[in-house]
């Protein structure tokens, strides 16, 4: 009973609110850049409907002064964060559909829902997605799937072991995009500085490039993650991570006027995620600004 109690919640904007839940350590494990493989060992069975509503069930007490930001979130979006929730082994699509209604009712104002996931998992149990968008669209919910890219390139992809082809990207992307959902992009900024030895700037272009090739196909939005210091990797500090964010300006200004979403996350290392922001409070603050609001002023101050 011990996984009851999720790891954190976090404040993304005034509109999205972060969990992540207790589940089991990831089976794929081979990502070289991460140490979740290392988190939620003792379990070995898949969550519960009990479990996994518990966990949710923390949502009622939102951090709504945690950052000491001073403005109060109008959560509409929530993020539920874990090794992947649409791995069977993580959790059951009964259990799942179970747990995410549980939030709808117990959060009205919700209209969107947001699952991490692995292109895998997403596209071999698509009748989990079909199923749980089915039954939140009727509710006024749409389901949208966040995905670790990591890398436009590909090359990249490959030395950190993360297999994802840019052909399963589209075609998950469409699928979602059938069901009325939103597929998101993590990608860290950082990685091909560190393996091919490129200028932050330069790929941070690389990475809204390719994003933005996207937008034409299906529904998407980009999240930037500072490099993460683990799995050898030196990772970047959260100055230098917003400097390369103004840098590109222009480009990133461009990919928004565009339609494509933005979001920023200063975490500095996966063990960071069971403290949650403890950096710099005034870029925090800055971070959540721009989050909130999309404007690229608030990153300049």
């Amino acid at each position: 009973m011990l996984r009851l109690k999720p790891h954190y919640i976090s404040i993304i904007s005034t509109k999205e609110v972060q969990i992540l839940i207790r589940t089991r350590s990831c089976k794929y494990a081979k990502c070289t850049f991460c140490s979740l493989k290392n988190v939620d060992r003792k379990w070995r069975t898949p969550l519960s409907e009990q479990e996994l509503i518990a966990q949710l069930g923390h949502l009622k007490e939102l951090p709504e002064s945690k950052f000491g930001i001073g403005l109060k979130p109008e959560i509409v979006s929530i993020l539920i964060n874990s090794h992947s929730l649409l791995d069977p082994d993580v959790v059951n699509k009964e259990n799942l559909l179970s747990g995410l209604l549980f939030l709808k009712n117990t959060i009205n104002s919700i209209d969107e829902i947001k699952i991490e996931s692995r292109v895998d998992y997403a596209l071999t149990n698509i009748s989990s997605l079909e199923l749980v968008s089915e039954q939140l669209v009727k509710r006024g919910v749409k389901l949208s799937l966040n995905i670790g890219v990591e890398s436009p390139n590909s090359r990249i992809r490959e030395m950190i072991k993360k297999p994802v082809s840019e052909k399963d990207i589209v075609r998950l992307g469409k699928i979602l995009k059938n069901l009325g959902g939103v597929l998101r992009l993590y990608m860290i900024v950082g990685l091909e500085n560190e393996l091919l030895g490129t200028q932050l700037e330069k790929e941070v272009s690389k990475i809204v490039e390719w994003t933005s090739s996207f937008s034409s196909l299906f529904d998407v939005e980009l999240y930037l993650n500072k490099l993460y210091p683990s799995g050898g990797f030196k990772g970047i500090g959260s100055v230098e991570f917003i400097n390369s964010i103004l840098r590109n300006g222009y480009a990133i200004r461009g990919i928004i006027e565009d339609g494509v979403p933005v979001y920023l996350d200063l975490l500095s290392d996966d063990q960071g995620l069971f403290s949650g922001f403890k950096q710099n409070a005034y870029l925090e603050r800055l971070v959540f600004l721009f989050n909130s609001t999309q404007d690229l002023s608030y990153l300049s101050k």
